[in-house]
């Protein structure tokens, strides 16, 4: 079953509370585009109809805060909300989405957050997700108990800074393509100070970064990356991102890496050990671009050429 809402600028809510008992469960793709008063896509009541769903793509709708409509607190609940705002965050509610395979999110400016209360999400089946100028999402996931555990020290310090997702270890096993590009505000991919477990993504095989002014490294602390399926990775006008990860980040299939779209400047064997070695460094991306042509002789005579002569 497929649904198209396209260029209804006048709509600001898709779904009410009237819906019959066995309506959309066999909803398997839904497409909103264009539809220039509309602040969320589902109420949290639809959830339970939406197993079946394997595609999601939401483009074009200038509005839109947040993906999943937030429901307030009865009057009892906002009482002892305000009694335990000094303590700790709120209880998170626990999203999934159980066969969504493809998600993309574009030209979506006023995007905060995925909901905008604590969550965590589940994906167990996403392969494909991109992020494509959604300028309000500063960091693209957190995970909660990182920022449970540093929420005193303000290190997210205003609503503006809530990550697109709140995940855990267990939110994208299956993710095979990440994309983000033409994000003006986003500083960092992942909020995770977890360095003794690190972060495990065993099924991605490309990323591609592209146009993130802001952005400066892909994790915020000094956490580890495992990529052990990472094959291809685009990284393009990133000029302030210096460090990949603070951390050790392993890459055992990682074949190419490309500053550029062009198909012919990409690095290759000890070249992509090169781009990693001079973020690493603290030399920013935008450097890496201007000696291109050192990296092409890297390519043909590793085991003649010396890191410190490169950069010096």
């Amino acid at each position: 079953m497929f649904l198209v809402i396209h260029g209804m600028r006048s709509l600001n809510m898709i779904w009410d509370n009237q819906l019959d008992a066995d309506s959309f469960y066999r909803l398997q793709t839904l497409w909103v585009a264009s539809c220039e008063k509309l602040l969320n896509i589902f109420p949290i009541t639809m959830l339970g109809r939406l197993q079946n769903l394997g595609n999601l793509e939401i483009t074009m709708c200038v509005s839109l805060e947040n993906i999943l409509q937030h429901q307030g607190p009865s009057a009892s609940e906002s009482q002892a909300l305000k009694s335990s705002q000094s303590t700790m965050v709120e209880t998170a509610i626990n999203f999934e989405f159980p066969k969504v395979r493809r998600l993309i999110l574009a030209g979506l400016p006023n995007l905060k957050s995925f909901y905008p209360q604590m969550h965590t999400t589940k994906w167990p089946s996403l392969e494909t997700l991109v992020v494509f100028r959604c300028n309000q999402v500063q960091i693209l996931a957190s995970e909660l108990l990182s920022y449970q555990r540093t929420s005193e020290e303000t290190q997210l310090k205003s609503q503006n800074e809530h990550p697109l997702f709140w995940v855990n270890k267990a939110t994208f096993p299956s993710l095979v393509e990440l994309t983000v590009l033409r994000n003006d505000s986003m500083k960092v991919m992942w909020y995770s100070d977890d360095v003794k477990e690190g972060i495990l993504y065993s099924k991605l095989e490309t990323l591609k970064l592209k146009a993130l002014p802001r952005l400066e490294s892909i994790c915020s602390g000094s956490c580890n990356f495992e990529f052990p399926s990472l094959k291809d990775v685009l990284v393009m006008a990133c000029p302030n991102m210096q460090t990949f990860s603070k951390g050790e980040v392993n890459t055992p299939k990682l074949q190419k890496v490309k500053l550029t779209e062009d198909e012919d400047e990409r690095y290759w064997g000890d070249g992509v050990k090169m781009v990693m070695t001079l973020m690493k460094t603290g030399l920013t991306l935008y450097t890496s671009c201007m000696i291109k042509l050192m990296f092409e002789k890297v390519s043909r005579f590793s085991d003649a050429i010396n890191i410190t002569s490169l950069i010096y």
